[in-house]
């Protein structure tokens, strides 16, 4: 699905109460590609900012 948070994010823009609480200080944008929440960071203004964990190669597994 194409450019979910950016639909996501023009929704909750208009709800003040939900930015204000969810969208403040530092967060991680999971599975972010090319549609990451960074990109909202001048709107959201309680956004710090947004570390982006997109790649399978990060992804570390530990098999017990």
């Amino acid at each position: 699905m194409a450019n979910e948070t950016s639909k996501a994010s023009m929704r909750r823009f208009n709800n003040g109460a939900f930015h204000n609480r969810y969208y403040a200080g530092d967060g991680i944008d999971i599975g972010a590609g090319d549609d990451s929440l960074a990109q909202w960071l001048h709107v959201f203004k309680g956004l710090k900012s947004i570390k982006n964990w997109d790649s399978a190669s990060e992804l570390q597994w530990e098999i017990i």
